[in-house]
C-alpha cells in the first residue's frame, strides 16, 4: 500500500505541475517564502501558532487549485502520527518525588535540617547542664526526703508540697516511695505510694500492704492535706506484727488483735474528756465491750437497748449485725456499721497538736 503524501509533498508536486516558483507563490499570496519552504518541508514548528498554519494552507491551496479541505485534513493527519505520545505520558510518568524537588530547594531543606538538628543539640546540652547544677541538685533534694525506721518520728514535725516525695527504708530494706500528687475538691490527698494511688482524707489513719505479701506494713495518718503543708506521720510495721496499736498509739492490751482497717473521728475537744458513750439498739444483734484493761461484757441487742459507758484509755467495741447498733456520743449520731456486718473497732483519745480527738479505728 502506497504511503499517503505529506502536506508537503501535496504542495510542492501542485506547484510544480502549475510551474510556479516560491518567489511567484510569495508574491502572490503574501506569505514569506520561509513559511512557504516550511510548508514544503513539513516543518510546522516554524509558525508562531497553529491559526497561521491553517490560515497560510487556504491560501496556498486556493493558488494552486488545491482541495482546502482534504489539504488541512491531510495537516491533521500528519500531525497527530508526528506527535504520537508515549505511553508514559499518557499514564503519566512515575518520577520519584526526590527527582521533582529542584537542587535549590534541596539544599534549603539540607539547611533547615541542619538548623533543627544543630537547635535540639544544643537543647540537650543545655538541659543537661542545668539538672546537673549544683542549685537544681539542691532544688531536686529538697524535693525529697529519705528516712528510715529509728528517723519516722522526725516525719511528722515536717510540712511536704505538691509533688515532693519520701522515700521510707524499712526493716526489710525495702524502699517505700511515696509521692505527694495532688489535692481532690474535697481537700482529700492523693499519693502515689510504690506506684499505687491511694486517697486520703485528713484524719484519717490507713494501715497498707505496700510489698504484697498480704501484712499490711505502712500506716500513714493525715493531719493536713495543704498543697503547701502537707503534715503526716507514719509507722512501719513487721510482717510479725499482728497489733499495730502497740507499736503505734501505745495501747497495750491483749484483747487487741488485728490490723488497722481506717480510721474516723468522732468528737473533737480542748481536752480529753470523759464524755458518755450511748449505745442504743436498733434492731437485733450483738455488742462484746472491753473498757480499758477491763473483762469482756457481752450484750445481745434488741430494739429499744440502751447502754452508756465511760472509759480512761480506750474502749474495744465488736458488733454483730453492726447496723443494729448506733452510738451516741454527746448526743451525735455514729453507725454502728452495716446490716448483716461483724465490726471490730477500738475507741480511744488521740492528741492533734493543740486538740485531742475521739477517734474510732477499724480493725481487720
Amino acid at each position: 500500500m502506497a504511503e499517503k503524501k505529506t502536506v508537503g509533498d501535496l504542495l510542492s508536486e501542485a506547484r510544480r505541475e502549475k510551474g510556479l516558483s516560491l518567489d511567484e507563490i510569495a508574491r502572490e499570496t503574501n506569505i514569506s517564502r520561509s513559511y512557504l519552504e516550511a510548508f514544503e518541508k513539513n516543518d510546522f514548528s516554524a509558525f508562531p501558532a497553529e491559526t497561521y498554519i491553517i490560515g497560510f494552507l487556504k491560501t496556498y491551496a486556493e493558488v494552486l487549485d488545491l482541495d482546502t479541505n482534504l489539504l488541512i485534513q491531510a495537516y491533521r493527519h500528519q500531525i497527530q502520527l508526528d506527535h504520537e505520545i508515549p505511553l508514559e505520558e499518557l499514564v503519566g510518568k512515575h518520577t520519584p518525588w526526590y527527582e521533582q524537588i529542584s537542587p535549590q530547594v534541596w539544599r534549603q531543606i539540607v539547611l533547615v535540617v541542619q538548623g533543627i538538628i544543630l537547635f535540639f543539640g544544643l537543647f540537650a546540652i543545655f538541659w543537661q547542664l542545668a539538672t546537673s547544677s549544683p542549685a537544681n541538685r539542691e532544688i531536686n533534694s529538697q524535693n525529697r526526703s529519705h528516712f528510715d525506721e529509728n528517723s519516722l518520728s522526725l516525719l511528722a514535725t515536717q510540712k511536704f508540697k505538691i509533688g515532693q516525695e519520701i522515700f521510707i527504708t524499712n526493716a526489710k530494706k525495702n524502699t517505700i516511695h511515696i509521692v505527694f500528687e495532688k489535692q481532690n475538691l474535697d481537700k482529700s490527698l492523693v499519693l502515689e505510694i510504690n506506684g499505687r494511688k491511694y486517697t486520703l482524707k485528713q484524719q484519717e489513719v490507713f494501715a497498707l500492704d505496700t510489698d504484697g505479701d498480704t501484712f499490711n506494713d505502712l500506716v500513714l495518718e493525715v493531719f493536713s492535706t495543704k498543697p503547701k503543708a502537707i503534715r503526716i506521720s507514719a509507722s512501719v510495721l513487721q510482717a510479725d506484727q499482728t497489733l499495730a496499736f502497740k507499736s503505734i498509739f501505745g495501747i497495750q492490751s491483749q484483747f487487741i488483735e488485728g490490723q488497722i482497717d481506717h480510721e474516723s473521728i468522732l468528737y473533737t475537744a480542748n481536752e480529753a474528756t470523759d464524755i458518755p458513750i450511748k449505745i442504743q439498739g436498733i434492731d437485733t444483734g450483738f455488742c462484746r465491750l472491753i473498757i480499758d484493761n477491763g473483762e469482756p461484757q457481752v450484750f445481745q441487742i434488741e430494739r429499744g437497748f440502751e447502754k452508756e459507758i465511760r472509759f480512761k484509755q480506750y474502749v474495744i467495741l465488736s458488733l454483730g449485725n453492726a447496723a443494729a447498733v448506733k452510738l451516741l456520743i454527746n448526743n451525735r449520731e455514729e453507725s454502728g456499721g452495716g446490716w448483716g456486718e461483724t465490726t471490730k473497732s477500738v475507741l480511744y483519745w488521740k492528741k492533734d497538736r493543740n486538740r485531742y480527738n475521739l477517734v474510732r479505728t477499724f480493725l481487720r
